[in-house]
């Protein structure tokens, strides 16, 4: 781990960045994990905070779409 987060500091130290096409496929690959993960997402935050999946449902169908919609912009 300590490795592994030094190995990262560096690479932001000398201003080295991804190209924008892999940025934007991780992205795209996170958003297809939640939609696939959904329910156990919603199931987990029930557990943790009690929150009915109603609640959240909306609420993270609309964030995750500003932020693809933002982020995966042409």
């Amino acid at each position: 781990m300590e490795e592994s987060s030094e190995e990262l500091r560096k690479t932001f130290s000398c201003g080295t960045t991804r190209r924008l096409q892999w940025r934007k496929s991780q992205i795209q690959s996170l958003a297809e994990l939640l939609a696939d993960n959904e329910h156990h997402c919603f199931q987990a935050l029930h557990q943790d905070i009690g929150n009915p999946t109603m609640n959240v449902t909306g609420m993270s169908q609309l964030q995750m779409s500003d932020v693809t919609g933002y982020f995966l912009k042409e």
